[in-house]
């Protein structure tokens, strides 16, 4: 992949972080450019989902968690005046195990939507059927929207999560593992939304994976271990 642009999107200086003492990442210092496609590699427990959860802050909710350090996007200080709910709309996540809630398919992509107050059924509508066309699922799931979410194979509850990951057109989509529990043909699904949001939404996509043909697929590959970035390629 080829990109461009080279407006920093995402900054992290000398960020530490301790759980309950225990030092989990040490001095990473990284610029992420907009519409870049990283990948993070690395043993487990070296702390690359920590370091993914930090862009989103998600490590808030972890007792004993302490971040020093300064994280901007968009050069704005996620962890100073930024309010966590607005730093959620602009970051979209990802996760190892596809997240479906125990609703409708309909219901899991109106969720967000509803929480933030849209009740009109006909904007429900447009926003479910965009945000699974973007996934490039909706020819997959129009005829199925009653149904329970959780009756979809893996690889489908994975495309739905993301779907409903991109409702508010991130600026910054992270991605923890996404492929991790997935057979070849759903890796591919899965990988070529994510490509899709980078190279047609413009979207910068960070992912951790273990798979190494999968990581060469990115702009760029950051390898991790014990905590500090030992190499960039």
């Amino acid at each position: 992949m080829e990109h461009i642009s080279k407006k920093t999107i995402v900054s992290l200086k000398d960020i530490f972080i301790k759980f309950d003492g225990e030092v989990i990442l040490n001095h990473i210092n990284l610029d992420i450019n907009e519409k870049e496609f990283v990948t993070i590699l690395g043993p487990s427990g070296c702390g690359k989902s920590t370091l993914l959860k930090s862009l989103n802050r998600m490590n808030d909710l972890v007792e004993g968690c302490k971040i020093t350090g300064d994280i901007r996007l968009d050069n704005e200080d996620i962890y100073g005046d930024m309010d966590v709910n607005i730093l959620r709309k602009r970051v979209g996540m990802v996760f190892q195990k596809a997240n479906p809630f125990p609703m409708s398919i309909y219901d899991n992509i109106a969720f967000g939507p509803r929480t933030h107050g849209i009740k009109s059924k006909k904007e429900l509508d447009r926003i479910v059927e965009e945000s699974l066309r973007d996934a490039a699922i909706w020819d997959e799931l129009k005829d199925r929207l009653k149904k329970s979410a959780l009756g979809l194979s893996g690889g489908q509850q994975q495309r739905t999560s993301i779907a409903r990951a991109l409702i508010n057109n991130p600026s910054l989509v992270l991605a923890d593992e996404p492929t991790g529990n997935l057979d070849s043909k759903s890796s591919e699904e899965v990988m070529s939304m994510l490509k899709m949001c980078n190279q047609s939404y413009g979207q910068t996509v960070i992912m951790i994976t273990h798979n190494l043909d999968i990581a060469k697929q990115a702009d760029r590959i950051i390898t991790i271990s014990d905590g500090k970035i030992v190499e960039e390629v």
